[in-house]
């Protein structure tokens, strides 16, 4: 199917259904909620803080219901995925030096290779990115969103500070699939 997957009337209605177009009332309607945490969220410590301080917020919106569990999971642990691969980097720098041997099994000097913690980190980063824009607080989406007593434009502001690391990685892949040198 081509173009953009169609998006939630809730959030159409967070946007202030700029196409005009009629909205879908007859989509179905799960139960408003915040969805329990599965063990793998529970486990990671990261995961489950990052689960813990947006959850509120979004069940506010309207953007929350029990059956998001596994969009909610899974941005959550790529969200977890990222700041541990990005601690890796950090610690271990983004190039690592490998011996390399001789025939003799002597060290003959060092190559350097990539730190694969940079690969988890961009494929997180990019996940993390994709999952928050399902739930509405991606930078292009927040700049739509509109509210007559600005409460959403609060809570949206809340959860938008973490999501810089966003903002900068869209700017730098659309440059980039262009063709364009940074």
């Amino acid at each position: 199917m081509p173009g953009p997957p169609p998006k939630p009337t809730a959030l159409k209605k967070l946007h202030g259904n700029p196409g005009h177009r009629p909205l879908n009332d007859a989509e179905p309607q799960p139960t408003a909620g915040i969805p329990e945490a599965p063990t793998p969220v529970v486990a990671n410590e990261v995961a489950l803080e990052e689960r813990n301080s947006i959850t509120v917020e979004l069940h506010q919106l309207g953007l929350l219901t029990q059956i998001d569990m596994a969009t909610l999971a899974s941005y959550c642990m790529s969200f977890a995925r990222w700041i541990e691969a990005e601690a890796l980097v950090q610690k271990l720098g983004v190039m690592l030096a490998e011996p390399t041997l001789g025939p003799d099994g002597e060290e003959m000097g060092m190559r350097y290779k990539r730190n694969h913690a940079t690969i988890i980190s961009r494929d997180g980063r990019m996940a993390m990115c994709r999952y928050s824009s399902m739930f509405g607080f991606d930078p292009s989406s927040r700049t739509r969103i509109c509210s007559p007593c600005g409460c959403v434009s609060a809570c949206i502001d809340r959860i938008y500070h973490r999501f810089d690391c966003c903002a900068v990685w869209h700017r730098q892949s659309s440059r980039n699939d262009h063709g364009d040198h940074q």
